[in-house]
């Protein structure tokens, strides 16, 4: 069985024990997820979250940068889609799409990844600030430009 991701963060000695059990009471009385209660409280870094939950879902971790991307690829896919779910493809081979994900956890965004390709979606976890900072590079800039031109 996979270790929960509170055990994950104690383990690691991201957070204490206490701060945990801290977390978990919140959340009763919350609609919020135990990484959302942990970095609202300060205990944990939204990186460390994604780092974390990307090694409970058994893929990678990767730290973006902008030389790494490439922008036909990111336009491929709709504005809204990569959007809505936090996630940015990131290079392609014949067989495979490689993606960077801000949500481990969400099954929903393979599903829908899917409808846009015919590869293999290999993905990677990602702070999701940075992909939307990323995004808004490519697609906040043609917006820009269009009315620009107007």
């Amino acid at each position: 069985m996979t270790p929960r991701i509170g055990e994950l963060l104690v383990k690691s000695r991201l957070i204490k024990k206490k701060q945990l059990n801290e977390a978990l009471e919140a959340q009763k009385k919350s609609e919020k997820r135990l990484g959302e209660i942990l970095i609202d409280f300060g205990y944990l870094k939204s990186k460390d979250l994604i780092r974390m939950l990307s090694k409970q879902a058994a893929i990678p971790f990767v730290t973006l940068r902008a030389q790494m991307l490439n922008e036909k690829l990111i336009k491929a896919f709709p504005e809204r889609l990569l959007y809505d779910f936090a996630c940015i493809p990131l290079f392609e081979t014949n067989k495979e799409l490689h993606i960077a994900i801000g949500d481990p956890t969400d099954s929903t965004i393979m599903n829908k990844l899917k409808k846009f390709t015919e590869k293999k979606i290999v993905p990677s976890g990602a702070e999701p600030k940075r992909i939307l900072q990323l995004l808004n590079k490519y697609f906040l800039l043609d917006q820009a430009e269009r009315f620009l031109e107007e």
